[in-house]
């Protein structure tokens, strides 16, 4: 996770002299979790999102944080981080629907226009996922398959999120 010990980990690099950090490909990962199976080029991994920095601005508590307190600190359980951050990062987005907070992460509806070239396919691909029940592209419905053909499905309104 890109927390405050991530950013004291490039501190020790530049005071070391180093100039490059190579890490793994950071986008989101599907089954196996894989850094080399990634879903888009563009999106980031929702498990690097540090979600304690969402406290500070209502959007998440201590509370909401506990069960992820509670995971390991010597290893990664994937299984739980599946199952708690999306749970968490939906409860966050739905309170940032309701109170608009000032972020200092630049605005959010300036950056989904800006990167609709990209992520309005790929949130397309990510309901159709969660609604197909993880199953690969190629196992869902030949409508789906096909991001022109799915644009026409009657799934497109049925996973489409009101604003």
């Amino acid at each position: 996770m890109f927390d405050q010990h991530a950013v004291r980990f490039l501190e020790f690099l530049q005071a070391a002299g180093m100039k490059y950090w190579q890490v793994c490909p950071l986008g989101p990962t599907g089954y196996g979790d894989s850094p080399y199976q990634c879903f888009s080029a563009f999106a980031g991994n929702t498990y690097l999102v540090d979600l304690a920095a969402l406290v500070p601005f209502d959007l998440l508590d201590d509370d909401d944080l506990a069960p992820l307190a509670a995971l390991s600190a010597d290893r990664t359980d994937y299984g739980a981080i599946y199952h708690l951050k999306p749970r968490l990062l939906e409860s966050a987005y739905t309170r940032f629907k309701a109170q608009r907070p000032a972020l200092p992460y630049g605005d959010f509806t300036a950056f989904c226009q800006k990167n609709a070239d990209w992520l309005d396919a790929y949130a397309y691909f990510r309901a159709l996922k969660d609604h197909f029940n993880g199953l690969a592209w190629w196992e869902w419905p030949p409508e789906a398959r096909d991001f022109a053909r799915a644009k026409k499905s009657p799934l497109r309104h049925v996973l489409q999120e009101p604003q």
